[in-house]
């Protein structure tokens, strides 16, 4: 059973998305076909467990992460309104990802935040005492933080929920 003190953090790389491409910009990489499937089945993860269901997803504003955002909740039934796009979490560091969750509002309690590695693997990394290190292609890790605030989330006591990949 999931406490009632508890926020729920899942933390999502982007699915496959095309290889470089000179003629396209890195930005604009878009999902391909085995991209799509597997955000696909993360959601349907997600499904089978709705206790973790987010109500707010933090999305990088590059192509390819924002259309996994966009599967997610379509598999999952929530509105688009859900996702909120941030461009820090592009380009951005450990750092960003961290600060964009301590903004999070408190009445919030189940939140997916989904970028890019490595910042996505240092966040899942720092999270778990080293357990989770490199996260794949739509690959989730669900975190319960034992505390009823996102600021300082990092610091408190947390308890790893899933790791799911869908390779």
């Amino acid at each position: 059973m999931l406490g009632n003190d508890s926020k729920y953090l899942i933390i999502m790389r982007h699915a496959n998305a095309i290889k470089h491409n000179p003629a396209i910009s890195d930005f604009e990489r878009d999902l391909t076909e085995q991209g799509i499937t597997q955000a696909s089945l993360s959601a349907n993860f997600l499904a089978n467990n709705p206790h973790v269901i987010p109500q707010l997803i933090i999305s990088s504003n590059a192509k390819r992460a924002l259309h996994t955002a966009e599967i997610v909740a379509d598999k999952l039934n929530l509105p688009y309104n859900i996702i909120v796009i941030k461009d820090t979490l592009y380009s951005g560091d450990l750092n960003a990802y961290i600060d964009t969750i301590y903004q999070v509002d408190e009445e919030i309690s189940k939140l997916m935040i989904l970028g890019h590695n490595p910042s996505i693997s240092m966040l899942s990394y720092l999270l778990t005492n080293n357990e989770v290190n490199k996260m794949k292609t739509a690959s989730m890790l669900g975190i319960e933080i034992i505390n009823n605030k996102w600021l300082n989330f990092d610091l408190k006591p947390k308890k790893t929920l899933f790791f799911f990949s869908p390779e």
